[in-house]
């Protein structure tokens, strides 16, 4: 979204306050610079002027270096939705927006093939199960239904499959040196694969498999069982030293020596207010049979000062693309942009007065 107008002009004050300090100090810089050479070579004085000068330039390119170097971390919440009806205990899906088919898609399969998962989300009811803190209002703690926790970890499972499509399919070039790369498996993420049942079961060789006959074929990438069933295999190409860990129950790190990134899905309890007219117009649902919630993606990325001597950033500039995917396919805000609701909802309203 576009800044508004406050933070733009904030933003320009504070360019423009840049600009002159960084003007000022290498003038000064130069000055001194220029005025200690002269009288060094004139009479081998003003070596003071000359090291203040130096000094002065630099000074000024590492606060612009540090300026700049903090503009690349990115610290954000993708806000998406999920709507439910309470009353089947199933998810609504809202057509066309990617994270809601997907989670409706993959919930489903799950369900059909693993006994667990489905008694696990049949247990209770979407939501918040109660919120308390310990007097503190900085230790104030939520706690999920077990149909909410099921549903972090799905959307963990679609945020790495996100990036197992978009990091396989950007480093599928001849331009890129192999050598330079690791390609992971669900074998070398034991501690993830373990730990979310869904990445557990989507990636569950076939031949161990009864909805896939127990097919033994390695070279299938993605395959369908006879009512449902998915075999989606896992695997993650990524720059050479990067290694993927978890630091929470719910947040997986990408960690490198030139960057960390840290995704955390978590269903916040909270409802949510859909646009009006969409739940009836757009869902075809009855607005008071849905229940509608917040679901956030945290996102963090920090950059180490050893990504200012990239030699190549080619093999780093998947990061943004991935993070774009996760905000084209996940954010409803942008959703709500793209379907151009807000066009749709007055035509809609004027073909009724119309009629």
């Amino acid at each position: 979204m576009k800044d508004s107008s406050i933070k733009q002009i904030k933003k320009t004050q504070f360019n423009i306050f840049q600009l002159i300090l960084t003007t000022v100090l290498i003038a000064s810089g130069v000055n001194f610079l220029v005025t200690g050479a002269i009288s060094y070579f004139e009479n081998k004085s003003g070596l003071l002027f000359v090291i203040i000068g130096i000094s002065l330039i630099l000074l000024t390119l590492i606060i612009t270096l540090i300026i700049d170097f903090k503009k690349s971390k990115i610290r954000e919440i993708i806000n998406a939705i999920i709507t439910y009806d309470p009353q089947d205990q199933e998810l609504i899906k809202i057509p066309k927006y990617i994270l809601s088919e997907d989670l409706t898609h993959y919930l489903k399969a799950a369900r059909i093939e693993s006994k667990d998962i489905e008694s696990l989300w049949k247990k209770d009811k979407l939501g918040l199960k109660r919120i308390y803190n310990h007097i503190d209002p900085k230790s104030t703690f939520v706690e999920i239904s077990q149909s909410a926790s099921i549903l972090n970890k799905l959307v963990e499972y679609l945020i790495l499959k996100k990036l197992s499509l978009t990091t396989v399919d950007y480093f599928n070039k001849p331009t890129f040196d192999k050598r330079k790369l690791i390609q992971l498996t669900e074998l070398n993420v034991p501690d993830i694969v373990v730990s979310n049942i869904f990445l557990s079961l989507f990636s569950k060789d076939m031949s161990q498999r009864e909805a896939f006959d127990n097919n033994e074929d390695k070279s299938v990438v993605k395959a369908y069982g006879k009512n449902g069933e998915i075999y989606d295999k896992f695997e993650l190409s990524l720059p050479k030293k990067c290694k993927v860990i978890r630091k929470k129950p719910n947040t997986i790190i990408l960690k490198h020596p030139l960057f960390n990134l840290e995704l955390t899905p978590a269903f916040s309890g909270f409802g949510a207010v859909l646009p009006q007219g969409f739940t009836k117009e757009y869902i075809k649902a009855d607005v008071f049979t849905i229940r509608t919630y917040k679901f956030y993606i945290g996102v963090t990325l920090k950059f180490s000062w050893k990504a200012l001597f990239i030699g190549k950033s080619i093999y780093y500039d998947w990061i943004d693309t991935f993070l774009d995917k996760l905000h084209n396919d996940m954010d409803f805000d942008r959703f709500i942009e793209d379907i151009h609701w807000n066009i749709v909802s007055a035509l809609n309203q004027c073909n009724k007065e119309k009629n």
